[in-house]
Order: structure tokens, then C-alpha cells, then sequence
């Protein structure tokens, strides 16, 4: 599957606010964590419902291949 550049970005900053969030509850600060763990989730919730990206999720090629396929190969 494709994945654009903006959504890659978003991503990245996704899984390293939430390592951030990790080791910062490990230190004991937990305000600072959980404005982390806030950021990661919604930079991962604007990356997976993108309007490029739910394009790709519902009829990914493969997807379509597989279906059609069936109808023109005895």
C-alpha cells in the first residue's frame, strides 16, 4: 500500500510523541505524559482518516484485482 508523505510525517510524530508519553511516565510526569499521549493520538487519528488514506483502506487495488478477476478468468 502507498503512503503519502504528510501521512507518513504524521505517523512518525504519532509513535514518537508516544514514546515520549513513555518515558515520561516513567519519570513521574504525568501531566507532561499525557499531553503527549494526546498529540499521538490525534496525529494518528488525522493520519487514518485522511482523505487520501480512506480511499486506499475501503478498495485497495489488490482488493479490486481480486474481486474482477474472477469474472474474466474461467
Amino acid at each position: 500500500m502507498k503512503v503519502l508523505d504528510h501521512i507518513k510525517t504524521l505517523l512518525e510524530f504519532s509513535l514518537s510523541s508516544l514514546n515520549e508519553s513513555y518515558r515520561l511516565v516513567s519519570l513521574g510526569e504525568f501531566d507532561e505524559a499525557l499531553k503527549s499521549s494526546g498529540a499521538a493520538m490525534l496525529a494518528a487519528e488525522t493520519a487514518f482518516f485522511d482523505r487520501d488514506m480512506l480511499a486506499m483502506l475501503y478498495y485497495p487495488d489488490e482488493h479490486n484485482l481480486a474481486i474482477y478477476l474472477s469474472f474474466f478468468l474461467p
